[in-house]
């Protein structure tokens, strides 16, 4: 979907409807679902997309060790935006 996205703006846009899905009750992710989303994203060059349901399941399930990883690799990543994202959310 990202590859489809080709300016800044629209891979926002997929980003903000990534995670709005994210954050509806209804979906009820849990938790091994949610990491083999991220890891999925990770692995496809999604890594914005995989900051912001970070930003998202992070919280959710209290920053364990697996998000906390998936944080510091992306903060990694060799994509300068989805560096500055994941380092601003690992600063918030």
């Amino acid at each position: 979907m990202l590859a489809s996205a080709p300016t800044p703006a629209l891979r926002r846009l997929v980003t903000e409807a990534a995670c709005a899905e994210a954050n509806r009750l209804e979906r009820d992710w849990q938790l091994e679902d949610a990491a083999r989303v991220l890891l999925e994203l990770q692995g496809n060059e999604c890594g914005s997309v995989a900051v912001g349901l970070l930003a998202v399941f992070g919280p959710r399930w209290g920053w364990g060790a697996q998000w906390v990883n998936t944080l510091r690799a992306l903060r990694e990543h060799g994509d300068l935006d989805v560096r500055l994202a994941a380092r601003e959310l690992w600063l918030a």
